[in-house]
């Protein structure tokens, strides 16, 4: 990992219950809790790796019920690691959005280390978009992400492909 580069993380919800009053009121299961949580020791390293004492600033989450207990449970477990961040719900995450606006929205935070917890398929087009600047419809093919996965980047500038791949975790695989 690149020394004083900047960090984020963009994951995938846990799994979530198939059915529920609405798309947006689906909970998640066990195992997506317990994904969630696994996730932190991962997290937490990378975060750890940077060497300039910045820490995991946010985490940034789409409303819906089940980012917002991704972020939950992540944001719990991870402060047996460090101090715990800011659970922000953010409107830019919903699954309808494009990885443009997300990119955009990205650069008006700044150089912010944070965790974006999001939907499919705008968790792998947004890799696509972040990582090779590929904005076309089948962006993020290589970036398959499973619930509760999660992609680990480093940037010096933010911009469509300035970003670098460090790891792409996937709960119940080796990596």
């Amino acid at each position: 990992m690149r020394r004083g580069a900047h960090k984020l993380v963009v994951m995938r919800h846990g799994q979530a219950e198939p059915l529920a009053s609405t798309d947006a009121n689906r909970e998640l299961t066990g195992k997506g809790r317990a994904d969630c949580r696994a996730a932190a020791v991962d997290i937490a390293d990378f975060f750890a790796a940077s060497g300039s004492g910045e820490e995991l600033q946010a985490i940034y989450h789409s409303p819906f019920v089940r980012t917002t207990q991704s972020a939950l449970e992540l944001g719990e477990a991870l402060s047996a690691y460090m101090p715990q961040p800011l659970l922000l719900p953010e409107d830019n995450l919903l699954g309808e959005r494009t990885p443009q606006q997300v990119l955009a929205w990205l650069e008006s935070l700044g150089n912010a280390h944070a965790v974006y917890i999001s939907h499919q398929p705008l968790v792998s087009s947004l890799l696509g978009y972040l990582l090779d600047a590929d904005s076309s419809r089948l962006a993020g093919r290589d970036y398959p992400m499973s619930p509760a996965s999660y992609a680990c980047l480093e940037f010096d500038t933010c911009c469509a492909g300035g970003f670098t791949l460090a790891g792409l975790y996937h709960p119940g695989r080796a990596h």
